[in-house]
């Protein structure tokens, strides 16, 4: 049986207006489906986003729903306790804007 990671992303818009007009470098420590991330890419075109989520099938489903920002896109399979490693392999990157959006998904409650 194939899984498939389904995500509906609440409140993109409250996150997009709350992101700095100068946004260049995202980090997105819960990327569920990358909603959020496309949302913001959409909205800071020129932006490099950085993204972890610590289901591997997120990470997947984000990967294909930024498919077109993949040069400008950098995502792992991680833990928040996993960051410093994250953050090594990309470089040290210093990020302008930071999305956490902690709490329980649905997505995998139900699976």
């Amino acid at each position: 049986m194939k899984m498939k990671f389904e995500h509906i992303s609440v409140l993109t818009q409250e996150v997009v207006d709350f992101a700095p007009e100068s946004t260049q470098t995202i980090l997105d420590c819960t990327l569920g489906g990358g909603g959020h991330s496309r949302c913001l890419l959409e909205n800071f075109p020129d932006a490099n986003l950085y993204g972890i989520d610590r289901d591997a099938l997120a990470v997947k489903a984000s990967a294909e729903r930024l498919k077109t920002y993949e040069k400008q896109t950098k995502l792992g399979q991680a833990s928040f306790s996993e960051l410093p490693e994250f953050f090594a392999e990309c470089g040290e990157p210093v990020f302008d804007y930071i999305l956490a959006d902690i709490g329980l998904s649905s997505e995998q409650l139900a699976r």
